[in-house]
């Protein structure tokens, strides 16, 4: 049987790794393919099918490789957040606020602090593209050179928040005193 027992090394009596896609497909009678599926768009597969795939899941405890995924290509459910500082309520209610908008929809935040150092905030930039993130959110509109042209080639929407300018980087959510 393709389960977390028929992985354990014997001699240690440890498992030897995650559960892989195609020990799900496996148990589940489908194909790997139809566990992608039934996991990435679950509308494109049977309710039979679906049913199938969640219970073998479920029952060999698989979790989704995220970073496998977006290796390939696929943007990850991060959403990259950058703040001067968390000390200011301002900052963390809008972070709240963010993630209780987004973690019902599977998004997950990626949060960086670079307390007002311009140098850090470009380091947190290139960090988070890394992680192939589905968007990028950032504070303010006064970035160093770097961090700018950073954000101008990112694969993924730019928000800048707080200030409001007529030219942003992507997008702009802000106020204007005009």
């Amino acid at each position: 049987m393709a389960d977390a027992e028929s992985r354990r090394d014997h001699r240690a009596g440890v498992t030897t790794g995650r559960v892989k896609m195609a020990e799900v497909a496996h148990v589940a009678g489908v194909s790997p393919a139809s566990v992608s599926r039934a996991l990435k768009d679950p509308e494109s597969v049977s309710p039979d099918i679906l049913e199938r795939v969640h219970a073998a899941a479920d029952r060999l405890g698989y979790s989704r490789n995220r970073i496998a995924s977006s290796m390939a290509g696929a943007r990850t459910p991060i959403i990259a957040i950058i703040v001067p500082t968390m000390t200011n309520a301002f900052f963390s209610r809008t972070i709240q606020s963010i993630s209780g908008k987004t973690a019902p929809l599977g998004h997950q935040l990626m949060i960086g602090v670079h307390e007002y150092d311009q140098a850090q905030e470009e380091s947190l930039i290139k960090s988070f593209l890394d992680w192939n993130p589905m968007a990028l959110i950032v504070t303010g509109l006064h970035h160093s050179r770097g961090s700018t042209a950073l954000l101008a080639r990112a694969p993924c929407p730019v928000i800048e928040m707080w200030d409001y300018d007529k030219r942003p980087i992507d997008s702009v959510i802000g106020c204007s005193m005009d």
